[in-house]
């Protein structure tokens, strides 16, 4: 059902939906729906004119913002129950109105549409086809370069790189990403169809060669085929490591890893899994912050576990990061300014004993240090607080998955979120053409970011931000040797010099005094009872 109306003087009740922290502070218009039967719908808003902001909520049981189930710029797609009351509100953002267009789809009725579709959504939550590489807008399969996201800027001079680079420089300045793909396929002609693939003939001019068309062009007997070109592996001398045609010239044992070409004993472990599993089950001697290894691998410890990223593998070079503070692939191979965090991966045998950490090879006292952050590594292997359900550590703070911290799928903007401004005035791609991974690291680590509150247990084992040595004893008790004054574990030697009871100046005791016995200036004061003359 396809349903045409317009906000323009319409009431506004509602601006405050609990499934988002978007400004609806406009006139609204909505929708009573009921499914006979329990069934997928979809439902899809259509703005009537291109300088109005208008958003789509679904309300169950009650016409309330307490009852928000979904929201959406464009499209939302939710499995409605039988004799459920569902409500579709059309509302605008930041006060905006004007005319709509409202389609609902139910999954039982719809009746799919392909027609001259490869690929894509056939209107009924069903697909039409699968692509190898990039479906565009109108269900056609595009494949090779130019429809290739990852790597560096530019598309290796495919057929529609001028087009999409004069729409959208980052493309040949940063990176060419899925939204430069999209662009490629639906604005700029698409990608190389290789038609001629096949008739024999290798046709560099149509971008063939021995990855897109290894029929016509074909490597010789010894060789490889990489980055679309014939290669010979050359191992000699070597005992492991690259072939330089992407294949191995050995493997190295376990507990060894591959340095120049020769097996070699590591810091850390034998197979890097990459930032997606652990690569071993302990942290060891690693911190968050991480460190750089001898193969220029990046390890570092999160949630208790250790993880490896091989550098060489993806983004050379291994260093410091600052702006999330913590060693990363992809940088200029510097060390922690600081000196906090040294570059290189020096481990301890044995691991280091809690309270202590390991500094080139050596384990020494380690002193939490947790100023200003509210979770994650305190820098002696123990954690500065605990994020709640739903939100993550991120440069040390509790960030929620609120809208700016998160990318926004619908398009450039954040929706008003509080670090918008900010980003887009030192970032414009993020509020002109999307905001994405980098626009949120932008949010979180220069424009305040959306903090939350961590968890606070007294008795958790972790001294966390607004606790101190006064008010959680469990957790941020003093060492030997030092007293808890005004909060703060200062050093402080004990003075029983001529007591016998009394305190010892460190929050101690020198001694007690027998019952019925009162300490006065340090000496039990023995009280002789006095009752000459006195009956009672």
């Amino acid at each position: 059902d396809v349903f045409e109306g317009d906000t323009t003087g319409a009431e506004a009740l509602l601006d405050d939906y609990s499934c988002t922290g978007w400004d609806e502070s406009g006139p609204e218009m909505g929708f009573h729906f009921i499914s006979e039967i329990d069934d997928l719908v979809t439902v899809t808003l259509e703005e009537a004119q291109d300088d109005i902001d208008l958003d789509l909520f679904v309300l169950a049981d009650s016409c309330t913002v307490d009852s928000c189930i979904e929201n959406a710029g464009g499209e939302i797609q939710f499995d409605a129950a039988a004799s459920t009351h569902y409500y579709f509100v059309v509302d605008g953002y930041n006060g905006d109105a004007g005319p709509f267009t409202l389609t609902v789809k139910c999954q039982s009725t719809c009746e799919p549409d392909c027609e001259g579709k490869q690929c894509g959504e056939d209107g009924c939550g069903g697909v039409c086809g699968e692509c190898a590489g990039y479906c565009s807008d109108i269900g056609q399969c595009h494949s090779g370069p130019g429809c290739e996201s990852g790597g560096g800027p530019g598309c290796g001079g495919c057929p529609c790189e001028e087009c999409v680079c004069a729409m959208d420089s980052y493309c040949c300045q940063s990176a060419w990403d899925s939204i430069c793909v999209s662009e490629c396929v639906n604005d700029c002609g698409g990608c190389p169809t290789f038609e001629n693939c096949g008739d024999d003939v290798c046709a560099p001019e149509e971008f063939e060669d021995c990855g897109t068309c290894p029929e016509d062009c074909v490597c010789a007997d010894g060789e490889a085929c990489f980055g679309g070109e014939c290669c010979t592996p050359s191992c000699e001398g070597m005992a492991c490591g690259d072939d330089g045609c992407g294949g191995l010239c050995g493997e190295c044992p376990e507990g060894q890893g591959c340095m120049d070409g020769a097996c070699t004993e590591i810091t850390g472990p034998a197979e890097c899994l990459g930032p997606q599993e652990p690569s071993a089950p302990d942290c060891g001697d690693f911190s968050e912050a991480g460190c750089c290894d001898m193969l220029g691998r990046v390890l570092y410890c999160l949630d208790g576990a250790l993880y490896c990223i091989d550098c060489a593998g993806l983004n050379p070079e291994c260093g410091w990061d600052g702006n999330n503070l913590w060693y990363d692939c992809g940088t200029a191979g510097e060390e922690d300014p600081s000196g906090e965090n040294p570059l290189d991966c020096v481990g301890c045998d044995p691991a280091c004993e809690p309270g202590d950490k390991c500094v080139d090879g050596e384990c020494v006292p380690c002193m939490p240090d947790c100023e200003g952050l509210s979770c994650g590594d305190d820098g002696c292997g123990g954690q500065c607080g605990l994020c709640p359900e739903g939100a993550e550590c991120l440069a040390g703070l509790c960030q929620g998955q609120e809208p700016g911290c998160i990318p926004n799928e619908e398009g450039p903007g954040c929706g008003g979120c509080p670090c918008e401004a900010c980003v887009c005035e030192l970032d414009p791609f993020c509020c002109e053409t999307a905001w994405d991974e980098i626009c949120v690291g932008q949010c979180i680590n220069d424009c305040g970011g959306c903090p939350v509150d961590p968890i606070i247990e007294c008795g958790d084992g972790i001294c966390n931000a607004g606790e101190d040595c006064g008010t959680c004893v469990e957790d941020c008790g003093c060492d030997d040797g030092e007293a808890c004054i005004e909060g703060l574990c200062e050093a402080c030697e004990p003075d029983c010099t001529g007591m016998e009871c009394g305190d010892e100046g460190c929050g101690g005791s020198c001694g007690e005094c027998e019952d019925g016995v009162e300490c006065v200036e340090g000496l039990c004061d023995v009280c002789v009872p006095a009752c000459d003359g006195l009956t009672c």
